[in-house]
């Protein structure tokens, strides 16, 4: 992976962090002692220990957590940072996530990245776009239309890739669905 999207992937933490703050500090919306949840149009601006988004987001979506779950359609990008991200719904552009655990299992029609301790690419995920991961354990198990971009320790790849593979792992496990149209290296 390369320095700049490693760094793209702290900074899209970071921002989490202060687009949180700044909600927290206008005080308008929903807030409890452990919950920070603003609806900003059609984005949306949450911080908890656990959070569920249920509903549709129009817009993009902000959220941090220790526990962090999308079954709701977002509209735009989704930025999440948490112990454990799950995106189990669509997201009509990109995805970027940090995160002790990280899974996604819905359609994503633009790039992902994400940095965690385990990342998985989930058989129901369809990625239009490219995807640059770096983690401790990586498994892709669907397809990505573009290039395919990971760091990792270990890596599994049992998908259709659409371009290019550029691995740095310990380990590269290539499954019996992986089709690879680009170059591996």
């Amino acid at each position: 992976m390369k320095p700049r999207q490693i760094v793209t992937t702290v900074l899209v933490a970071l921002l989490i962090g202060a687009a949180v703050a700044a909600a927290d500090a206008e005080g308008e919306d929903a807030k409890r002692a452990d919950r920070v949840l603003r609806d900003m149009g059609p984005d949306l601006v949450a911080a908890a220990s656990t959070l569920l988004i249920s509903q549709p987001v129009a817009g993009d979506l902000f959220d941090a957590a220790g526990t962090l779950d999308v079954h709701g359609d977002v509209g735009g990008d989704a930025l999440l940072a948490g112990g454990t991200v799950g995106v189990n719904a669509a997201v009509k552009n990109g995805v970027y996530a940090a995160g002790g655990r990280v899974a996604i299992n819905a359609p994503a029609q633009r790039n992902v990245r994400i940095a965690g301790g385990s990342i998985e690419i989930g058989p129901q995920a369809k990625i239009a776009g490219n995807v640059a991961l770096a983690g401790g354990d990586v498994t892709v198990h669907g397809p990505i239309d573009g290039y395919l971009r990971v760091g990792a320790g270990r890596v599994l790849i049992n998908a259709a890739i659409g371009g290019d593979v550029e691995v740095g792992a310990g380990s590269l496990e290539l499954g019996p669905n992986a089709r690879i149209t680009g170059r591996l290296r």
